[in-house]
């Protein structure tokens, strides 16, 4: 689904998806330390295979994510996750 934020940005919204694996990690990455700190209420540095299993692959019913993508810009991690 395409929509636009208040300021006219364009996003992308959409189902999370398996591929989507490697643009969480580099997300991650860009945050502070304080916000993983308030996300993950730990000092994570990086994700291991078990977190990003269990991020990424939802059954679409019981778990379930949805990513904010811009469009202009498909080599950045994204503009956020929701579940």
């Amino acid at each position: 689904m395409r929509v636009h934020l208040r300021d006219g940005t364009p996003v992308i919204i959409r189902p999370i998806e398996p591929g989507d694996k490697a643009r969480l990690q580099q997300g991650l990455h860009r945050l502070s330390p304080r916000s993983r700190y308030l996300r993950f209420h730990s000092g994570v540095g990086t994700l291991t295979g078990a977190q990003l299993r269990y991020l990424i692959e939802v059954d679409g019913r019981d778990h379930v994510a949805w990513v904010a993508l811009n469009p202009d810009a498909p080599d950045e991690p994204g503009m956020g996750v929701g579940r």
